[in-house]
């Protein structure tokens, strides 16, 4: 997994050929047929091996034990996230480029697969930020968190992008952040939490 993972974010899906998986693994082409039938199968693997790298690295459940107090309000939790996703880049950028780019452009199942993925994360993002404010669970409340969580995993996508194209400065991307958390904060959470600040224009 670890070879073919490395080729296929290296290389990209359509330039990769089992024969340059094995040859990166050290192992004869036939004991890697032996384990998956086609280099597709083999990408649903891949898929999965980086959305597990992903997960361990971004540590999702580690933002759902911050205490929002800590961090003033819900904002500062969206803020949060993108600065774990810009260390996800740095650390280990084929992760990204195997979820985003290689996995989406692949055929429609794979690209469910990454709508799915996304589907989740913002859900968990509209739990993390209700928990910010326990006491707003009324109907429109939950649809402000769930509109923040989409909102948040909808910019993040352009803003890694940014980064893989071409090394962001650590400027650029305090800009980036500041952009996203002024939408949130200046338009969408007006009045749809305690303390929001903002015209709502």
């Amino acid at each position: 997994m670890k070879a073919a993972y490395e080729v296929i974010t290296e290389r990209g899906y359509d330039n990769t050929a089992m024969s340059d998986v094995t040859h990166r693994a050290g192992v004869a082409q036939g004991t890697l047929y032996r384990y998956v039938r086609s280099k597709r199968e083999l990408v649903d693997h891949v898929f999965d091996y980086a959305v597990g790298r992903a997960v361990r690295a971004f540590d999702v459940r580690k933002i759902a034990e911050v205490n929002p107090a800590g961090y003033g309000d819900s904002i500062q939790l969206a803020r949060l996230f993108g600065e774990r996703l810009f260390a996800l880049v740095d650390d280990d950028p084929g992760v990204v480029r195997m979820i985003i780019v290689e996995a989406s452009a692949i055929d429609p199942e794979l690209r469910y697969r990454v709508m799915g993925l996304v589907s989740t994360m913002h859900a968990r993002l509209a739990e993390v930020f209700q928990q910010a404010y326990p006491d707003k669970r009324a109907d429109g409340d939950r649809r402000t968190w769930d509109l923040l969580g989409r909102m948040v995993m909808g910019l993040a996508a352009p803003g890694l992008l940014m980064s893989m194209d071409r090394p962001a400065s650590r400027d650029l991307r305090a800009q980036y952040l500041d952009t996203v958390t002024d939408i949130a904060e200046r338009g969408l959470m007006v009045g749809g939490a305690p303390g929001a600040q903002g015209s709502g224009s």
